[in-house]
């Protein structure tokens, strides 16, 4: 009978020894109180995890942690890899990209798996993988590369693009009269908490390029 995690309401079941006793294994470098790729990633699981006849045992969800680190030093995947968690017979992921995003670590997660007699199965693969099977040989690191690539694109246009500067608050940062501001203004009702003057005094918000023909003016 399938009970449920007390963090992660992820249906499991007992591990039975039918070849098929799958560890769910979710990740996500950053994970945001709004996001649903959690959920996301459970279903696609469960779903390839009954469509090849398995079941789930347990879950290792990693979060806020890089797909391109060492498989051993992710929290809650590591214990399970270096035998501290108990058996299973494989690893289910709702994509290649998700067990990792570097071809030489997903390799080695791939082989050493093998290795110890478990297979890996994933959402976007029809089937558990095959690595001795030659199309399944080639197909699998050509997913760790595209992901490999998407996570060096994904660092590069963090670091060309810094965060945002602060957005103006205070009436006394709005351009002067008779000046031509470089960013499109408006004038907002200053509230009690984020007012720069007692009695309703207005402030004005960068909200663009150019200069606001017809700038909203709204009484305090």
């Amino acid at each position: 009978m399938a009970t449920l995690t007390s963090t992660n309401d992820a249906p499991v079941t007992q591990f039975d020894g039918c070849g098929r006793c799958l560890l769910g294994v979710r990740r996500l470098s950053r994970v945001q109180g709004v996001t649903s790729s959690p959920a996301r990633q459970r279903d696609l699981i469960l779903d390839a995890v009954q469509r090849d006849g398995g079941h789930v045992i347990a879950w290792a969800d990693d979060w806020d942690v890089s797909g391109a680190s060492d498989r051993f030093t992710r929290p809650q995947l590591g214990p399970w890899l270096m035998g501290k968690r108990g058996p299973f017979d494989g690893l289910a992921a709702s994509a290649v990209d998700r067990v990792g995003r570097d071809v030489y670590e997903g390799l080695r997660l791939a082989r050493e798996n093998a290795a110890a007699g478990r297979t890996p199965l994933t959402a976007d693969h029809v089937g558990f993988w095959d690595l001795t099977d030659p199309n399944q040989e080639q197909e699998f690191p050509l997913k760790l590369f595209g992901a490999q690539m998407e996570h060096r694109s994904i660092r590069t246009r963090n670091r060309q693009w810094p965060p945002a500067k602060p957005v103006p608050q205070c009436s006394h940062l709005a351009p002067r009269p008779g000046t031509r501001p470089a960013h499109e203004w408006s004038v907002m009702r200053a509230s009690a908490r984020g007012a720069c003057a007692p009695g309703g005094r207005a402030r004005f918000g960068w909200i663009g390029q150019g200069l606001s023909r017809n700038p909203v003016t709204i009484s305090g």
